[in-house]
């Protein structure tokens, strides 16, 4: 079932001043990915590694073509915590950034899922909610080693902490679930950003997402709302994808629907191109235009040539030197008209000549968003431990809020 809507939306919160997440929706070789990733690090760039991320994560999925889905989510998270760490090397003001990130890749009907850090998937069905990643998190370790529950998490005062990440050197592979989900019809998948999830209980969240009421479009916003009426500390990026329903009943497959709201990123590449090309159609069309104004001025000039040799001068045929006609003073009118009088003309060498105007077009295709050094070593599954300038005493467990 790969007929599906898509909706998004993000907001800075109440609290912040600045909206460390980004997102990304597009397709590739490897399916139709959507991505959300929670930046961190505060003043030294959170929002440069989660931007960074999102687009290595466009760049390495659609310029390769990768074995499977999981294969194409491991490689290009790995791919975007090498850029992380060799842009923070370069820079070290922006030391200690990172980034959470969850990705799932829809293709043959299946949904493939991912992710590092506590940014969160879930699966809404049937009135029913379900999260689908886990937590790699101080509080979350916690729970599964059974020392507290997970009403107690909620108010942990160490529950920002996460123990994985892009931008950590030594990152863990991401993880991603074994079996793919075949979804039910009508059932959504949700990725956000803890912005929502830390404020918004997963019940509160499952009643917004299943109100038929709503479109697609109004629960991302609604789902908006709800985290800033509870207090908008944080960031807040949602995510949705809706399957099989009558909405999308008449689509193609693999058709991707979007609101005004989520226009992605590839698409923009698909614009860029398109302009790209309208660029050079119009460029041809002036050369065109040139070559038959230049060809008309041409024509002109000749006609204006043969003008003043009709009326001045007659060349027979055989004739090497131009010869004026004999004078007859004895004839008569009847028998030769007077020659009729020559007048001054303009010079035929500048008669008809109009000064062109050159017309230049520059056509400027822009792609892709910032360099990643090693991007070849990371997609082969190559660690970063080969690179010359890694950030130092990165802790193995960051600060998520520590913005």
């Amino acid at each position: 079932m790969d007929n599906f809507l898509i909706a998004k939306a993000t907001d800075v919160g109440i609290a912040r001043q600045l909206n460390e997440d980004s997102m990304t929706v597009f397709d590739s070789p490897n399916g139709q990915v959507l991505a959300v990733c929670d930046g961190m690090g505060g003043q030294a760039a959170g929002d440069v590694a989660s931007q960074l991320t999102v687009n290595i994560i466009e760049n390495i999925l659609t310029d390769n073509t990768f074995e499977t889905p999981e294969d194409a989510i491991k490689r290009s998270i790995i791919a975007a915590n090498q850029g992380v760490l060799n842009r923070a090397a370069q820079n070290p003001e922006q030391e200690g950034m990172g980034s959470t990130c969850v990705m799932l890749i829809i293709k043959n009907g299946r949904v493939h899922c991912g992710w590092v850090g506590d940014s969160r998937i879930y699966y809404i069905a049937n009135h029913t909610i379900r999260q689908i990643s886990h937590d790699q998190s101080f509080v979350q370790e916690l729970i599964d080693s059974g020392q507290i529950s997970v009403e107690e998490a909620a108010n942990h005062p160490q529950k920002n902490e996460i123990t994985n990440c892009i931008g950590l050197q030594g990152m863990t592979t991401p993880q991603t679930i074994a079996d793919p989900i075949t979804p039910e019809p009508g059932s959504i998948f949700l990725l956000c950003s803890d912005g929502l999830s830390s404020f918004v209980d997963e019940r509160h969240i499952e009643r917004i997402v299943s109100n038929s009421g709503m479109t697609l479009q109004q629960k991302a916003e609604k789902l908006i709302a709800a985290a800033n009426e509870a207090g908008g500390l944080d960031n807040i990026t949602v995510e949705l994808v809706q399957f099989g329903t009558s909405e999308v009943a008449g689509a193609t497959s693999g058709t991707l629907f979007e609101t005004p709201e989520g226009v992605n990123n590839a698409k923009k590449k698909s614009r860029r191109f398109l302009y790209s090309m309208i660029g050079i159609i119009v460029l041809a069309l002036l050369c065109l235009i040139g070559v038959y104004v230049y060809s008309h001025q041409q024509e002109k000039k000749q006609e204006a040539k043969k003008e003043i040799k009709t009326g001045t001068t007659t060349k027979p045929s055989g004739a090497s030197t131009r010869q004026k006609p004999a004078k007859n003073n004895n004839a008569t009118h009847n028998e030769a008209p007077e020659q009729p009088k020559v007048e001054k003309t303009t010079n035929p060498k500048t008669q008809g000549r109009n000064s062109g105007n050159r017309v230049s077009t520059i056509v400027n295709r822009n792609r892709g968003n910032g360099n990643v050094n090693n991007v070849e070593n990371a997609i082969n599954g190559n660690s970063n431990n080969g690179d010359p300038n890694p950030p130092k005493d990165v802790p193995e467990i960051l600060n998520e809020k520590d913005k």
